[in-house]
């Protein structure tokens, strides 16, 4: 009997208080575009939920633009582009602390659009996000920028 009233109070306080954020975090795209140049850099960020320590999101490069530079934005960031025509960005390992609620810009990359590309309004959409905490692998947001050039 004592299992069970046990098990019927942990199930009630799930209940009450949530099991926990269904989103881990979010990571966000913009850009500053320069149509002369035909130049954009593209900055990606990452705001936590107070929990996440890890994070990676791939993002899918727009037919056109071809990456001409990566920077990490915070010391111990993963900034490259990756084959498939594709970016990633992996913030530091928040190595036993949750990474940042607030905010925070990891990475720019530098684009250029092909001589040949009309390229007006584009995005960058994930091909996979990740995010970990103590309790396992949680779901991330990407929040998609239009990119004009």
């Amino acid at each position: 009997m004592k299992i069970n009233f046990v098990s019927t109070i942990a199930a009630a306080a799930l209940v009450i208080f949530g099991a926990g954020s269904a989103v881990a975090g979010s990571f966000e795209t913009y850009s500053l575009g320069d149509a002369k140049s035909k130049r954009v850099t593209v900055v990606v960020s990452f705001a936590g939920d107070g929990v996440t320590q890890d994070s990676q999101v791939d993002l899918d490069v727009p037919q056109g633009l071809v990456l001409m530079n990566a920077q990490a934005k915070v010391a111990g960031s993963v900034c490259v582009g990756i084959p498939g025509n594709k970016v990633r960005v992996v913030p530091p390992s928040g190595a036993g602390k949750a990474l940042p609620s607030a905010a925070t810009d990891y990475c720019s990359f530098s684009f250029r659009a092909e001589k040949s590309a009309q390229v007006g309004k584009v995005s960058f959409k994930p091909s996979f996000t990740e995010c970990a905490a103590p309790n396992g692998a949680q779901s991330c947001a990407h929040q998609d920028a239009d990119v004009t050039q």
